[in-house]
C-alpha cells in the first residue's frame, strides 16, 4: 500500500532530522570507541531501512508518467530523497571506514600512520572505492536487467568481499542521476530481504 503525502512528509522529516543528529555526533566526536562506532552503524542502517518504503512510495509516483501527482511529488519530495540517497550511504561508508581503522589499531599487525588534520588530531580515514570496470546505467528500465546481471557478475560479494553499501556506491558511480534512486531502492531491498 502506498504511503500518503502526509506520512511521507512526516517520515522524511524524521529521517532527515535523525541523520543530521547522527552526522553531528560523527563529525564532532574525536576517536570514538569501537562500541560507539558499532552503535552509529546500527542506527544508520536502521534509518536506511526506515527510508526504503518511503523512497519506494515516492519513486512509484515519480516513475509513473501518467500519475496525476508526479509534479507535486517532484517538488515536495525529490530534493529530500536525493539528499538522503546520498547522505545515508556516505555516512555508513564513513563509519565503516573509521570502524575498520579502529579494529586495525586493536590488532597486533602494524598499521600505517594516519594523516593528521589541521588541528593536529587524526583525520578520519578516507574510504576509497575499489577500482572495478563496470558498465554504465542510463536509467532505462529496458536496460536494467542487462546492467544488473553484468554488475552482479562483476561485483559478486564473494569475488571481491564488498559490503552492500560499497556496492551501492559503485552503482551510483556508474549510474546517471535518474537511475540512482531506482538502483538504490533495488539494492537496499535485496539487502533487507537477505537479512530477514
Amino acid at each position: 500500500m502506498a504511503l500518503s503525502k502526509a506520512i511521507i512528509k512526516r517520515d522524511l522529516h524524521q529521517i532527515k532530522k535523525a541523520i543530521a543528529q547522527n552526522k553531528k555526533f560523527i563529525d564532532s566526536t574525536n576517536q570514538p570507541s569501537q562500541s560507539t562506532l558499532e552503535r552509529w552503524l546500527k542506527q544508520l542502517t536502521a534509518l536506511q531501512e526506515e527510508f526504503l518504503p518511503v523512497r519506494k512510495s515516492i519513486w512509484d509516483v515519480l516513475y509513473d508518467d501518467s500519475h496525476s501527482e508526479k509534479a507535486e511529488y517532484t517538488t515536495l519530495f525529490e530534493p529530500d530523497t536525493d539528499f538522503l540517497d546520498n547522505e545515508i550511504p556516505e555516512l555508513i561508508l564513513k563509519v565503516e571506514g573509521i570502524l575498520s581503522e579502529a579494529r586495525k589499531t586493536q590488532s597486533p599487525e602494524p598499521s600505517l600512520p594516519s594523516s593528521e588534520g589541521s588541528n593536529g588530531t587524526p583525520a578520519p580515514p578516507q574510504v576509497k572505492l575499489p577500482q572495478i570496470q563496470l558498465p554504465r546505467f542510463d536509467g532505462s528500465p529496458e536496460k536494467f536487467t542487462e546492467f544488473y546481471n553484468s554488475f552482479d557478475s562483476i561485483c559478486a560479494r564473494d569475488a571481491h568481499g564488498l559490503s552492500q553499501t560499497t556496492m551501492c556506491q559503485l552503482v551510483k558511480k556508474v549510474s546517471k542521476k535518474l537511475a540512482e534512486g531506482h538502483v538504490n531502492y533495488i539494492k537496499y531491498s535485496e539487502h533487507l530481504a537477505a537479512t530477514k
